[in-house]
């Protein structure tokens, strides 16, 4: 299992999914007795966790064995026995590899289940005192004590696990969750009539045909059909089967009360209570109202809970799980910025960018926000689940205004007509393949601007690109245009990717260019004659000039600053000492023609489009290896040009070297060699990116019969 930063309730309803094997979680049922369905879990659950049950905690195969058939059991590196003295503790290592740009909330989120795993353990193992969660590769600890979590039960969780009829109850209880929406409630809203109150079980334990009975001190408990906009006053008390969710109003309570309980149970087939469980909730001021988290009651909001109803088997994945993914996107994105104080917006915040949309978007989308101090930030949404959606092939259309400079976003459906329009000046940005909204908020900021921009490849499905850029930030670069200071930049062609990328560079480096480079002569320059070849790579030094590093027909390099039209710089050493930084820092690299010899191998992987499949075949023919070496070795250096260079040729030579290039897939014959050599391997080559009056796309063809070249 790959940790996806989930949010909690994912957690929960997987935890009992992994506890044993995954056959023996399904909700198939089978009549008992009296004939009421029962789930065909139970009993094999409380076997295989029972079976762990021990006194001490000394035997480490035991503890590894248990630990196994709980959450995220197949990401357990190891586990530590601290049984010198009291108190007596496991730490037990997972290693989430997704988790290596988390931060504390994406810990937080996880921290439901790894308390479920934690009491687990302190029922099976009497004489556990601490649980510690060493999450890897971060190295952040989520930690348990037993004394803290005892005083949530009226036994002793040892004395729990002495049967399976206890154990069940212990089960019943641990694995029953309670999630409200919103944490803090104002009179004042109008998106809710009040606290929304929804209840997970798991389909292991309980049976689909549970209801639930509400009550509450004070105030009243409301159902609300979102389909007629009717609220239903039910007063103090209702009783009613799971699905639709329940809200508490503090409307009619008394002005003196400061604290309300409101208590939700499970009843089994025959009306008897199975579980029960109490949500407190505080008077904060005049006006409003909070619930208190407490174990097994999830205050949510609108970036980590936005469950509608009631579940009672494994939906309760899909129900999140959009939302979830919004949360994934988001920290994706952000994991990409140098530095940020993004944190989720408010209920309030949220409710007052809601009620700005069109009506079809405010009433069937919802998701996250993102905020910074500075009051810029970006809102994620999804469509809910069962909502309704808009269509497949909706078009988008930005319109201005005569009037006005601001552009505004309308949706359109295949004939044209109008489904909504969006306020004028909103950036809106519509991503119909994931069907997700990306909205900016506030003016824009550095980071904005750059999120802004990482959401359209994030967003889009391209994450070839954004793998790209996190590489790139490792190596202190990005594919992004540095918003302030000197920068280079390096044209490179990767893996069927152009990824310009650029590095920022201190002053101190800028001013040494500028001085080196203002010390050598020009030297006279037809650039229409087309002998000077760039290569790639820029410079530019801010509030002074920009250069370009290129490469005469007959080997000499040379620097041209964008400022002379006729004229450019000769000398290599300035020239190598630039093309070597940007070496170190990059991928980039210039590979001459002379570097293709001696094949013995070559291996054509085929894709005509980005998320095509890859077609491979391998000539080893020494005849054919000859002939493509010598129409290959008499290509001219052209430049890239815009073909779609889809296809990679490796080389490799008889010294065991490799030579990759790119190969373009349109009808022109031209290649990359190395990550940036733009060549035409065709005779006779005319203007750049061109190529004489002979395609040899047809020799490439025919030496590669196997693949299909045909777009």
């Amino acid at each position: 299992m790959r940790f996806k930063k989930n949010r909690a309730w994912l957690g929960i309803a997987a935890a009992l999914l992994l506890i044993v094997f995954a056959c023996i979680l399904l909700t198939n049922g089978k009549s008992d007795d009296t004939g009421k369905s029962k789930p065909i879990a139970t009993e094999k659950i409380l076997s295989n966790l029972l079976e762990h049950r021990t006194r001490y905690i000394g035997d480490a195969s035991n503890v590894s064995n248990l630990l196994g058939k709980l959450p995220y059991g197949e990401n357990k590196e190891g586990i530590e026995l601290a049984t010198d003295s009291r108190p007596y503790g496991i730490t037990i290592n997972y290693r989430l590899e997704d988790i290596e740009g988390a931060s504390e909330d994406t810990i937080k989120s996880m921290e439901p289940v790894l308390q479920d795993n934690a009491l687990i353990l302190f029922s099976l193992i009497e004489n556990v005192d601490t649980v510690k969660f060493n999450i890897l590769p971060v190295n952040m600890e989520v930690q348990f004590e037993r004394s803290e979590m005892q005083q949530y039960f009226d036994r002793e969780l040892w004395d729990y696990s002495k049967d399976k009829k206890s154990y069940e109850e212990f089960l019943l209880d641990v694995y029953f969750k309670i999630f409200i929406f919103p944490e803090k409630y104002s009179i004042s809203m109008s998106s809710v009539p009040g606290m929304r109150v929804v209840v997970s079980l798991n389909a292991a334990l309980y049976d689909a045909n549970c209801s639930k009975k509400c009550s509450t001190e004070h105030g009243s408990l409301l159902t609300w059909d979102r389909n007629t906009g009717k609220i239903t006053d039910h007063g103090k008390s209702l009783n009613f089967t799971l699905g639709e969710p329940v809200y508490w109003s503090p409307l009619g309570m008394e002005e003196t009360v400061r604290e309300n309980v409101v208590t939700i149970s499970i009843l089994n087939t025959d009306s008897e209570i199975i579980a029960e469980k109490r949500i407190r909730i505080e008077k904060e001021d005049t006006h409003s109202y909070r619930a208190k988290q407490s174990y097994g009651i999830i205050t949510g909001s609108y970036h980590d809970f936005m469950q509608d109803s009631d579940t009672v088997n494994e939906n309760i994945i899909n129900e999140n799980d959009d939302v979830n993914g919004l949360t994934a996107h988001a920290a994706a994105m952000e994991e990409l910025l140098d530095s940020s104080d993004f944190r989720y917006m408010t209920e309030e915040q949220m409710e007052a960018i809601l009620k700005t949309l069109p009506e079809i978007i405010r009433d069937n989308y919802y998701g996250i926000g993102r905020i910074e101090n500075n009051g810029s930030g970006y809102v994620l949404l999804t469509c809910k689940s069962g909502a309704k959606r808009l269509p497949e092939d909706t078009i988008c259309c930005g319109f201005s205004p005569a009037d006005s400079e601001l552009e505004q976003l309308i949706l359109q459906d295949a004939d044209e007509n109008e489904i909504c329009r969006f306020p004028l000046g909103l950036a809106v940005s519509y991503y119909n393949g994931n069907e997700i909204f990306y909205i900016a908020v506030g003016d824009a900021s550095k980071n904005t601007s750059r999120i802004s921009q990482i959401a359209s490849y994030q967003l889009s499905g391209n994450l070839d690109f954004i793998e790209y850029e996190r590489q790139a930030k490792k190596r202190g670069t990005s594919l992004f245009i540095p918003q302030e200071g000197s920068y280079i930049s390096a044209d490179i062609w990767i893996n069927r990717s152009h990824l310009p990328e650029y590095i920022s560079i201190d002053e101190s480096f800028a001013a040494e260019i500028e001085s080196r480079l203002s010390s050598i002569a020009k030297t006279h320059c037809d650039f229409s004659s087309g002998v000077l070849k760039s290569m790639g790579i820029n410079i530019v030094l801010a509030d002074r000039n920009n250069y370009e590093l290129c490469i005469f027909d007959d080997g000499r390099k040379a620097i041209h600053r964008w400022s002379d039209r006729n004229a450019v710089l000769v000398d290599s050493e300035v020239h190598d000492m630039i093309a070597d930084f940007v070496m170190k820092k990059t991928p980039w690299e210039w590979v001459e023609l002379s570097e293709i010899h001696d094949i013995v191998k070559a291996e054509m992987r085929m894709k005509l489009y980005r998320d095509s499949g890859e077609e491979v075949q391998i000539v080893e023919d020494r005849d054919t290896l000859r002939e493509l070496e010598e129409l290959l070795s008499k290509a001219k250096l052209t430049g890239c040009g815009g073909c779609p260079y889809t296809a990679l040729l490796l080389l490799t030579r008889e010294d065991g070297e490799t030579i990759t290039l790119h190969i373009a897939t349109d009808s022109c014959d031209n290649m990359i060699l190395g990550t940036t050599a733009g060549y035409d391997y065709g005779p006779d080559p005319g203007q750049t990116g061109l190529g004489g009056n002979v395609n040899r796309q047809e020799v490439l063809k025919r030496i590669f019969d196997q693949i299909n070249w045909e777009r």
